[in-house]
């Protein structure tokens, strides 16, 4: 007031400010803040090219009037003022509350396409996690398949395997009873002809025997007569014979031909 006030002007300027983040795709957290840049218009002082503020000239000066005193009472506006404020708040919340319900419907429509994008991704997760398990299953049929015509190759092999055994089994056995076979044949061959050659010895010895005998047979029935006598008398020293004082028989026409006659007869005898 003294010097003049400031010469200004309406500008639109960037205002930085700090307000929670609103909902959308980048960003799911409402209780987090950001920093915001919005352009407003504001009335701001003109300023000359040192940078210092450019005041206009003092009306009361030319009256030659000294401002020494300023004081502020209760100013109370115009009734126009206050409709002015009030459309004002109005418009102004009008136009926070369209951009909040656009952001708001942004928001949605983001959120529902996020959902849908969800949705689409979990049915393509499912259906591949379906074709893995599905792949999976047939491998481990195939798995399983194999491992039974493995097992099954094993035991036939296993089976012919021990039926080969069991053929060398019998064969060794066949072989080894051939080999005993072949040993009691020889061992049979070399006994009948030790037997044959033994007889033959003792036919030969018999014979000369007899030959020698036949041509000295008065002496040999001599020597056989004369141990029969030794035999004899040998066994006769002790032996007596005596004659039964009684005797009772007869024939078939003329004896004992009942046991009534065999009594009769020894009652006959006392």
């Amino acid at each position: 007031m003294r010097e003049g006030i400031y010469l200004t002007e309406r500008r639109q300027v960037e205002v930085e400010e700090m307000d929670l983040a609103p909902v959308g795709v980048d960003q799911s957290n409402a209780n987090q803040l950001q920093r915001t840049k919005q352009l407003v218009w504001k009335t701001v002082p003109v300023s000359d090219t040192t940078g210092q503020p450019i005041r206009q000239d003092n009306p009361l000066q030319q009256y030659g009037i000294q401002v020494t005193q300023v004081t502020i009472g209760d100013p109370q506006p115009e009734k126009q003022l206050d409709q002015l404020l009030a459309d004002k708040k109005r418009l102004v919340a009008d136009r926070i509350r369209a951009i909040q319900e656009q952001e708001t419907s942004k928001a949605q429509a983001e959120t529902e396409q996020l959902r849908k994008e969800i949705q689409r991704t979990r049915e393509v997760q499912d259906a591949q996690r379906q074709k893995e398990l599905a792949i999976i299953a047939q491998q481990k049929e195939v798995a399983v398949a194999r491992q039974i015509a493995e097992r099954e190759i094993v035991e036939v092999e296993k089976t012919k395997r021990l039926a080969e055994v069991d053929k060398e089994k019998e064969l060794a056995i066949a072989e080894a009873n051939l080999a005993i076979q072949k040993a009691n044949a020889l061992s049979a061959e070399f006994e009948a002809k030790a037997i044959l050659e033994k007889g033959r010895a003792e036919a030969e010895v018999l014979k000369a025997k007899y030959a020698a005998l036949g041509a000295n047979h008065e002496v040999y029935l001599a020597e056989l007569n004369r141990d029969v006598a030794n035999s004899l008398y040998n066994n006769l020293t002790n032996f007596q014979v005596q004659m039964p004082q009684n005797y009772i028989g007869g024939g078939q026409e003329q004896g004992l031909t009942t046991n009534l006659d065999v009594i009769t007869g020894f009652g006959a005898l006392g």
